[in-house]
């Protein structure tokens, strides 16, 4: 048995029956099959929140120290040659507590990432369930979504806003970032473009769900007044949802009526409760506590 076995037996198929649960259980409650995506994305997402979390912040403390440590390599790169730049930049990164495996803690994230990816991969690319079952503009979620023609030639939309919110996401998740990050995050970000391309709009719209989670993620721990940000997006989603489940569902039953229901409060309550972190944080800078070594460590320090 090959390590390729080996893992697909230890990781990937155990992740490919959670997608199946998740997305059974998900579809009979609300009974389509595109709620049932949004349903397994928000629920792998949340899922593995607190892993993405450690990842990010093994990522930003690699980045810290590449920026701390650049313009000294870029010296010793430009002075020295050979084995003699070696011993230098051997000599340098041991002074300052850094081993050139530590690299691996900027690919976290993406390591974190391909093993879902590849069981989301197995399991929506070949769904029988989702073969002529059309979704809002969608027309067959098992088949590429072929949303626009032009001149004659069929375009496949998704992949390209799913490549644009990705691209968002980069742009501020690298911002101040040395220019290989960024090439590396943009370089995956079209490769995910050219390999999904012409797969089934289910999953493509499952990974455009991922990269809009991701972006939310970025906004909230990268912008200043990140909770306005998201409170008027929770807000907007919360409409939208609302809209859709009573407007343009068709004949939704009352199940259905009230996933659309609940999801529309949740998501109000998830902009109010951003909009009460704002005030708590402006209370707390009056009072005077945001001073306090205690306080640069709270949430109102990392822009609530």
């Amino acid at each position: 048995m090959s390590f390729w076995d080996i893992l697909g037996t230890l990781l990937i198929k155990p992740l490919q029956l959670l997608f199946e649960v998740v997305f059974v259980m998900a579809n009979r409650v609300v009974g389509d099959p595109g709620l049932a995506i949004i349903a397994l994305s928000l629920a792998m997402n949340f899922l593995v929140l607190p892993l993405y979390r450690r990842a990010d912040a093994m990522q930003e403390e690699e980045r810290e120290t590449e920026l701390r440590l650049h313009k000294g390599v870029a010296h010793i790169k430009k002075t020295f040659r050979g084995d003699e730049r070696m011993m230098m930049l051997q000599t340098y990164y041991r002074q300052n507590n850094y081993k050139p495996t530590y690299v691996l803690k900027g690919a976290t994230s993406l390591f974190l990432e391909i093993p879902f990816f590849i069981a989301a991969y197995a399991f929506l690319s070949n769904l029988e369930l989702l073969h002529g079952v059309s979704f809002g503009p969608i027309r067959d979620l098992g088949a590429p979504d072929g949303l626009l023609t032009v001149a004659g030639v069929t375009v496949n939309v998704l992949p390209f806003l799913m490549t644009a919110i990705n691209l968002v996401s980069c742009v501020i998740f690298t911002k101040g970032s040395l220019p290989k990050t960024k090439v590396q995050l943009y370089t995956m970000a079209l490769f995910f473009l050219v390999f999904l391309y012409t797969s089934p709009a289910g999953l493509v719209f499952y990974w455009t769900l991922n990269n809009l989670f991701s972006l939310l993620k970025t906004i909230f721990y990268k912008l200043r007044h990140a909770h306005i940000i998201l409170g008027v997006l929770f807000s907007l989603a919360g409409i939208a949802a609302a809209v859709y489940g009573l407007f343009f569902y068709g004949q939704p039953t009352p199940r259905r009526l009230v996933f659309f229901i609940a999801a529309a409060l949740v998501l109000q309550c998830c902009a109010r409760a951003r909009s009460g972190c704002r005030k708590s944080c402006a209370a707390r800078s009056r009072t005077g506590s945001s001073s306090s070594p205690a306080a640069s460590s709270s949430p109102c320090s990392r822009g609530c």
